[in-house]
């Protein structure tokens, strides 16, 4: 590199060039060899200055590093190769692999080259040089890469490191694609309205729910029982991007019916969730994921836009409904327009939505209007001032943990007093966190919690909310529980989240008066049905003490997973109180609480019951609860 023509301030501002190769696009989860390359900026880098690679942690990507070594072009320099956080496996998103190569022996000077082997198999033989994972998720991966010419970047003041460390520029970005074909998620939909067909959703998937988009095949389709005008056979054309929306007439049915696409010439299979018209008597079941992130308004870390979130949901995922709840305010603009476009009544519904989070807790909004725009509070107060008369829902999710950053900055367990019952008529359960149904961890999917800010907790101080879930996904896939939170794992943990609303039409406004009325229940990601009354009143209600009964209470559960199912467990006021063992995917029983009613009531009067369902798979539903009132 020739400095001699640069100017002073060029010459300081000179960090060198990186480039990653190869950088054609590579199978999601695949194994390789990748090198970095960096070219000696005017500075250089003197002895004991070092450079940082980053690998890319956007929406929860994480790359298994294996063996990284390094080594100079030209000879009378040693590099000393460090690697950070690889082991035990975390996905955390401030926690992810690093690697630092640091410089001894002699200075590097100005144009001179460096290789890092990300994945080095040289060593075979000694059992420790191994591949580099690529991330299961397909996205566009950017490395990062610092350099510290000087050699001070890894002192102890903290305060200055993004000083001593200087970004590189260069071609670091590798594209992960979806690997080969393995299932096909099937998406059974209920009639979006009296007389309506019902529809099912067909995706080709990789092993990790990637959608094939170049998928081209036919999938010959079976049911549990004859269904007119299903389709035998469906054909998949590269144009269809990897997915079919097929709609036929509502079967009348005494029993849940699944429905099992198969190419059995590339070995692709997947049968769909219990399709049931009228499972509910005068209610249809819908179900969609009320908490998803994306990268767009300036969320950091985080990947995709509303409009191909809200695309994934309906075409890939086969939601009925979907929210996106950016915290990035300076977005509307662009994201009302596209809530409005999207939302298409007896198809697909879209939530107007805005994530805010205080020290005390984040809490979810939703409004009818796309047109509202975004409030700007920089409090609770004034955000229920600013909702005051409009049609609006909130709700508090990820309640019984904290910021996995810094709680004492960022954010902290949910404060139950900040809950608003005018605007706040459900809570969130479940997310990708897990479940905070419970204070305690280690039942039921609950992996954090202890900070007094549980579903159950808020339920004993006489909060009367239901149930939803969202997966809190923060790369643009509404229902995927893969966009791992906290370190957890999706395949080494139960998480994620939707909600089933129980409404007569799948229209915006019957989907914000079923969650108003807590005519829903939450599930960790799977489209099972539920069922849940007392005394003939369904799910959300609240009644009286003649209403019930004084005598006895009888509580009806019925359910059709989407596996065998182990149990469902009756709760009453925080207390697991009977236990139905599970026999196949179907649940049908009656439990009568002979319990006097005055000896289960709280000292203001009142007791609640819920059931959970627990399905074999690990998979959760909870109902929302019934009240009844002394």
């Amino acid at each position: 590199m020739d400095i001699s023509n640069m100017s002073i301030l060029e010459q300081v501002e000179d960090w060198g060039y990186a480039e990653i190769t190869p950088r054609n696009d590579i199978p999601a989860a695949a194994y390789g060899t990748w090198t970095v390359i960096y070219t000696a900026g005017a500075n250089g880098i003197a002895i004991g200055g070092s450079l940082r690679i980053l690998t890319p942690a956007g929406g929860r990507l994480h790359w298994e590093l294996g063996k990284v070594t390094a080594y100079p072009e030209q000879g009378g320099a040693a590099l000393e190769v460090t690697t950070d956080k690889v082991y035990p496996r975390s996905v955390h998103h401030s926690h992810y692999p690093s690697v630092t190569v640091e410089v001894y022996g002699r200075r590097i000077e100005a144009g001179e080259r460096l290789f890092i082997i990300l994945g080095d198999t040289g060593g075979y033989n000694s059992g420790r040089f191994v591949h580099t994972r690529a991330p299961d998720f397909a996205a566009r991966n950017e490395f990062q890469v610092f350099v510290d010419p000087v050699g001070n970047a890894r002192f102890q003041m903290e305060k200055h490191k993004p000083d001593r460390y200087h970004r590189v520029a260069g071609e670091l970005i590798v594209a992960t694609v979806a690997a080969r074909p393995r299932v096909f998620r099937v998406s059974a939909h209920h009639p979006p309205a009296a007389g309506r067909p019902v529809g099912i959703t067909i995706t080709a998937e990789d092993d990790y729910e990637n959608p094939v988009r170049d998928f081209h095949g036919s999938a010959k389709l079976e049911a549990t029982t004859r269904l007119d005008g299903l389709a035998e056979v469906v054909d998949f054309a590269l144009e269809d991007e990897g997915h079919k929306y097929l709609e036929f007439p509502a079967p009348q049915t005494a029993a849940p019916i699944y429905i099992t696409a198969y190419d059995g010439e590339q070995e692709v299979i997947g049968q769909s969730n219990p399709l049931w018209p009228g499972f509910h008597d005068q209610w249809e079941s819908y179900f969609g994921d009320l908490h998803v992130m994306t990268g767009q308004g300036g969320n950091e870390g985080m990947l995709g836009d509303t409009e191909s979130a809200l695309r994934y949901a309906r075409d890939d995922r086969g939601l009925d409904f979907s929210a996106v709840t950016n915290s990035g305010r300076d977005a509307w603009d662009i994201e009302g327009p596209v809530f409005a476009a999207y939302n298409e009544p007896h198809r697909f519904v879209t939530l107007p939505a805005r994530e805010f989070g205080h020290r005390s807790g984040h809490k979810n909004v939703y409004v009818l209007d796309d047109s509202y725009g975004v409030p700007r509070p920089a409090t609770w107060s004034e955000l229920w001032d600013e909702l005051g008369g409009r049609e609006a829902l909130v709700i508090s999710h990820h309640t019984n943990t904290h910021s996995e950053t810094d709680p004492h900055v960022a954010w902290g367990p949910q404060n139950l007093a900040t809950i608003n019952p005018q605007f706040e008529r459900v809570i969130e359960i479940c997310q990708n966190r897990g479940s905070f149904e419970k204070e305690q961890v280690g039942a039921d999917n609950v992996y954090f919690g202890g900070f007094g800010s549980a579903v159950q907790s808020a339920l004993a101080q006489g909060l009367r909310l239901g149930f939803v879930g969202g997966t809190d996904n923060h790369r643009g896939q509404p229902g995927s529980g893969r966009s791992h939170q906290s370190g957890l794992h999706y395949d080494e943990y139960v998480t994620g989240g939707l909600t089933c609303v129980l409404a007569s039409k799948l229209t915006r406004e019957a989907v914000f008066a079923a969650i108003r009325e807590r005519r829903c229940y939450a599930t960790t990601g799977v489209r099972a049905l539920l069922d849940f009354s007392v005394n003939g009143h369904i799910m959300g209600q609240e009644l009286r003490a003649d209403e019930a009964g004084e005598a006895v209470r009888r509580i009806a559960v019925r359910a059709a997973g989407t596996a065998e199912i182990l149990r469902a467990v009756i709760v009453r006021n925080g207390e697991d109180v009977h236990t139905c063992a599970g026999d196949g995917r179907l649940l049908d029983f009656v439990w009568d609480d002979a319990a006097p009613l005055a000896k289960v009531t709280t000292a203001e009067g009142w007791v609640y019951y819920y059931v959970r369902l627990v399905q074999a798979d690990g998979n959760i539903a909870w109902s929302s609860p019934v009240w009844i009132d002394r």
